[in-house]
């Protein structure tokens, strides 16, 4: 027959031993948004400066915390402003999963019917302004996302990735 175990403690616990207090950080955050986020908040997804995505274009256009407004649909070489046409080239180019090198071939043979969307994307708190470049691919949604003439993002089937 086992014996019961006393229900008084044989000992008084111990307090946890002090720490020494961490020291503090000896560089500055990478981003001033990194430095407005609390510690432990961390982005979807944060790509160089502008706004902080969200990891699909859905909850891109759902989101409450961001102003997502399109600013252009443009159909064809003549139609695409040329700032805009040099942004979808470089982001072409950075993305190399198409052959086509000319302005004229990319909206012919790689993006359906010719046309791409822009939009802009802002953090009503502050910051840089992104533009969104989206267009479909063989029915499938892609594009970039840049700040300024900076490829921060690239989406492909929707998923927005860092770039």
């Amino acid at each position: 027959m086992k014996s019961q175990a006393s229900t008084k403690p044989s000992k008084t616990p111990k307090a946890p031993a002090a720490r020494a207090p961490s020291p503090a950080p000896t560089t500055a955050p990478n981003s001033v948004l990194a430095a407005a986020l609390p510690a432990k908040a961390k982005p979807a997804t944060e790509a160089g400066p502008g706004v902080t995505l969200p990891s699909n274009t859905r909850a891109l256009l759902a989101s409450r915390s961001l102003e997502v407004a399109k600013t252009g649909a443009y159909t064809g070489e003549k139609a695409l402003p040329k700032q805009i046409a040099a942004l979808l080239m470089d982001g072409v180019r950075k993305e190399a999963i198409s052959d086509e090198t000319t302005l004229s071939g990319v909206l012919a043979n790689y993006i359906d019917e010719g046309m791409v969307e822009v939009y802009s994307i802002r953090n009503p708190a502050g910051g840089a302004v992104d533009t969104w470049l989206r267009f479909t691919c063989g029915d499938t949604e892609v594009g970039y996302i840049f700040t300024g003439n900076t490829l921060k993002a690239i989406v492909g089937d929707q998923d927005i990735q860092p770039f």
